[in-house]
């Protein structure tokens, strides 16, 4: 079940009215959080995320919070896992992170499930266990370790490097009538509005494949509303992403 975002002028919030009311209609028990968001490229504040927890705490919820993205935060800020924000929440959490995305090494499947509580905890391994997958390699151990202790500079690096690119996509889509497209405030992923072609999903996937020669993410994939909606990964070198930039604006000009 979804709690849709609202939307407004290329920005979106929380809708916490409609959550707390699918909660009571559904007797929901589980809330899942993406935090930072993708694919809005939203950083969640903490007040957001107070007032969150303050609808979660009221109705018993547990709360899976997938924070994977939380290395790229934008504008000098830090990330606030909702941990930080409502420490109430401490028992009733499961806390999704990993090295995969920030050092890029996502084949090796490796994660960090961080669960406060006893019982969740041992239910959790239980379920991993059954489902034959509960054992590290040692690559992804070696990894893991290597780019948490070792990682630092190579980090910084990369993460302005990354920036960089969102800013220089930006630059290259802000003139563009048919494409628009907000400044992500975290993630390295942009979501790009293509509803002013006035093309259906199918016409619009349809151009970037066989006209621009490229290919995005749909933005159903998320849910109804990311209907007319692109998202693109600019986590690439340069000469990649302007080799892209330049075919999508000959063809959406």
């Amino acid at each position: 079940m979804s709690n849709d975002l609202i939307e407004n002028n290329g920005s979106y919030s929380m809708d916490i009215e409609d959550l707390e009311n699918k909660i009571v209609k559904h007797n929901c028990k589980l809330f899942m959080l993406c935090n930072p968001h993708n694919p809005s490229g939203r950083y969640w504040t903490e007040q957001e995320l107070k007032d969150l927890g303050k609808v979660l705490l009221k109705h018993d919820m547990i709360v899976l919070s997938d924070e994977i993205h939380s290395d790229f935060v934008w504008g000098g800020k830090k990330h606030i896992s909702l941990l930080k924000a409502v420490p109430e929440l401490k028992e009733r959490m499961i806390i999704c992170q990993s090295p995969s995305k920030t050092f890029n090494i996502a084949v090796i499947q490796v994660a960090n499930i961080i669960i406060p509580n006893k019982n969740i905890r041992e239910r959790f391994i239980g379920f991993k266990k059954s489902a034959g997958y509960d054992e590290l390699n040692i690559f992804a151990l070696v990894s893991c370790m290597a780019a948490y202790t070792k990682g630092e500079e190579w980090y910084r690096c990369m993460k302005s490097y990354v920036y960089d690119n969102i800013l220089y996509a930006d630059s290259i889509i802000k003139p563009m009538h048919e494409v628009n497209m907000a400044v992500p405030e975290a993630t390295y992923l942009l979501w790009l509005d293509f509803r002013n072609t006035g093309l259906s999903a199918d016409e619009i996937e349809n151009k970037l494949l066989n006209e621009a020669g490229v290919w995005f993410n749909r933005g159903e994939m998320f849910g109804k509303k990311g209907e007319g909606f692109f998202r693109m990964n600019v986590a690439c070198p340069r000469k990649t992403l302007e080799d892209v930039m330049n075919r999508l604006k000959n063809t959406f000009k």
